[in-house]
This record gives C-alpha cells, structure tokens and sequence, in this order.
C-alpha cells in the first residue's frame, strides 16, 4: 500500500454525532483543495468512521482514497472506527484526484450519516 501524500493546505473540523435522533457529519457537505486536511471529530453518539462506496468516487482514485484513509482500516474504503469520545481522524486529501466523493459511517450508514465531499 502506498503512503499518502503530505497534506500542504488548509484544515476543516467536521463533527460526527448523534443530534437527538439523528446521526450526522457536521457539516456534510465539503468543498476542499487537493491537500487540504479534514478532521473528523468522535463529539457523540459512535462509534464513528469515515468509509467510502466505489461507485461514489472518481474513477480510478481507490488506491488514493485507501491510502489516506491510513493502515488501521476496517476494509477497502473503510477507514478505523472511532470508539473513544473526541478521538478525531485525520484525512488528508493531497493526492486524491478532484471530484465528489460520497462518504458515511458504515455503522450509522442505515440511519442516514452520509455526506460529500468535493475536491476542486
């Protein structure tokens, strides 16, 4: 697996949790520049993770999207799950070809916690 590239731009915070009945991303709709970093933040209501469907990404950018997800993934597309409150998950997008993305949390993914994430 190849290391993902150094991120170079600016941070987002996006929080992950449990708003009454509702499990979000917070916001869940995102507009990076390549290099650009999110953090995603465990607030309530997890476990929490950031994973990714094939046929919601670019073609030809899962080997990106793997290896910026980092070595402790659940799976292909699948990054760790976020057990501990206020565990955060860095994501960097340097590397990762522009485009949407479409993204959830695979144990939430049932209930609606989903969102986009486009690259310029």
């Amino acid at each position: 697996m190849a290391a993902a590239p150094a991120a170079t731009g600016a941070t987002i915070d996006v929080s992950m949790e449990l708003v009454g009945s509702t499990y979000k991303y917070d916001p869940a709709t995102i507009t990076v520049k390549a290099g650009d970093v999110i953090k995603f933040h465990n607030k309530n209501g997890g476990p929490h993770n950031l994973a990714f469907d094939a046929a919601g990404i670019p073609s030809g950018s899962q080997a990106a999207v793997d290896a910026a997800l980092g070595a402790n993934k659940m799976g292909p597309l699948t990054g760790a799950l976020l057990v501990e409150p206020d565990a955060i998950f860095t994501f960097s997008t340097a590397g990762l070809p522009a485009g949407t993305y479409n993204f959830h949390c695979t144990p939430h993914q049932a209930l609606g916690m989903k969102g986009v994430l486009t690259i310029k």
